[in-house]
């Protein structure tokens, strides 16, 4: 189980930060919309020599100022990875990269620790009830 729960997590958007922290590029982009309603979202894009590619992020992330601070036009730095420029994140990944690395371990012990205590005590309460 804790396997299975340790390559669920590693597949998912948690790859993210560290793919980027090795193989990223720093460019600066631009802030191209905010969304305040969906988790104070930034909305960025970046020129890359084959085109022009957007993403999304958050203030805080990778030196990236809070949410308030930024406005519309704002030049920010944003990281792309070289094999995959549409793969992209607000500010340096390398701090994320560590903290998803973190995330992704503890909750594959955590996770499966829980459900396996909750299944374990649930089948004991139907014993003791019979």
């Amino acid at each position: 189980m804790v396997v299975a729960c340790l390559v669920l997590f590693k597949s998912a958007s948690w790859q993210k930060y560290p793919a980027l922290a090795r193989y990223g590029i720093l460019v600066e982009g631009k802030i191209i919309k905010k969304d305040s309603d969906n988790h104070q979202t930034l909305h960025y894009q970046y020129i890359v020599s084959n085109g022009i590619f957007t993403g999304t992020g958050h203030g805080l992330e990778g030196g990236i100022p809070p949410f308030d601070s930024i406005s519309i036009g704002d030049n920010v730095l944003v990281c792309y990875d070289s094999r995959n420029p549409n793969l992209s994140c607000l500010g340096d990944p390398k701090q994320e990269a560590k903290y998803a690395e973190t995330r992704t371990y503890l909750l594959s012990l955590v996770f499966p620790t829980i459900l396996t205590l909750g299944l374990y005590f649930k089948l004991n309460r139907k014993k003791i009830s019979n």
